[in-house]
C-alpha cells in the first residue's frame, strides 16, 4: 500500500512538472514577432524621423532608466532603454535633443530619416543622440517598443 501511495504522488508530480514544461517550451518556441512597426505611407509634404533607444538586447552598453528627448526645445518624451518614435515633420531644420546633446538635421521631403539615442560614460552619464544609417537603425529598432507621446 505504501508503494502505491508513493507512486500515485510521484505521478501526479511527474504531470504537474511535466505540463510546466510543455507550457515554457511552447512559448519559447513560439515565433519572436518584430515590436517595431515602419511607417509605409509618408503624407505628402512630411517626411519621418525615427527617434530610438536601442534596447539592451542590441546595445550591451545601454543603462536603464528613461532618457529625456526633446523635439524643437519641447520635451518630446522620456525614451525607456528599447523604446522608439516615428515622428511625422515638415522639411526644414528641425533639432532633436536629450539632456546633455542637440542635433540639428536639415529634412527633406518625402525622406526617412534615424536618430539614435545612446548613452556614454566619461566621468559622468552623457546622452548623446546620432544620425544612422537605415541598415544599422533597422537592426536597433527591431528590439523596440513605442513610446507613448502625450499630444500626438
Amino acid at each position: 500500500m505504501r508503494t502505491c501511495r508513493s507512486n500515485w504522488r510521484r505521478s501526479i508530480l511527474e504531470v504537474v512538472i511535466g505540463g510546466l514544461l510543455a507550457v515554457c517550451v511552447s512559448s519559447c518556441a513560439s515565433p519572436v514577432t518584430t515590436l517595431f512597426e515602419e511607417v509605409l505611407a509618408i503624407p505628402d509634404g512630411k517626411s519621418i524621423v525615427y527617434i530610438y533607444r536601442p534596447s539592451e538586447v542590441t546595445e550591451p552598453t545601454s543603462l536603464p532608466g528613461a532618457t529625456k528627448v526633446s523635439y524643437n526645445g519641447e520635451t518630446l518624451a522620456w525614451f525607456p532603454t528599447g523604446g522608439y518614435y516615428p515622428l511625422l515633420v515638415e522639411p526644414g531644420v528641425i533639432e532633436v535633443g536629450t539632456t546633455f546633446d542637440t542635433l540639428k538635421v536639415n529634412i527633406r521631403p518625402g525622406e526617412k530619416y534615424f536618430l539614435r539615442v545612446r548613452e556614454m560614460v566619461e566621468h559622468r552619464l552623457v546622452n548623446y543622440i546620432s544620425p544612422v544609417l537605415p541598415e544599422e537603425a533597422m537592426r536597433g529598432l527591431m528590439d523596440c517598443r513605442l513610446v507613448q507621446v502625450e499630444g500626438r
